[in-house]
């Protein structure tokens, strides 16, 4: 048998821009939310805060980009899958309207 992981490493080295939707990884609670609409992330830069299970989970950005929405709040409970942050190309005008 040979197994490889370059592709699983790959994908998690260099995320795909198309990527802009920064899902909740697991059901729990927002305890911090570290960034704004209209706000220019880095890579690796901490997005938000999600509590599950005494735990705290950091979600990053994957990649240079600005801040489209936060779509939840402070203490909100979120499903896994449920979508909290929405990523735009860096430079391009987010619409921060509602």
């Amino acid at each position: 048998f040979e197994f490889s992981e370059r592709g699983a490493r790959e994908s998690r080295d260099e995320p795909k821009k198309d990527a802009r939707h920064i899902l909740s990884p697991m059901t729990g609670r927002v305890i911090d939310i570290c960034v704004e609409p209209g706000g220019a992330v880095s890579r690796g830069d901490t997005l938000m805060i999600v509590e599950a299970m005494k735990m705290q989970h950091m979600l990053t950005a994957p990649w240079n980009a600005t801040v489209e929405a936060v779509n939840v709040e402070h203490n909100q409970i979120v499903n896994i899958g449920s979508l909290l942050i929405t990523l735009c190309e860096p430079g391009q005008d987010a619409d921060t309207t509602g």
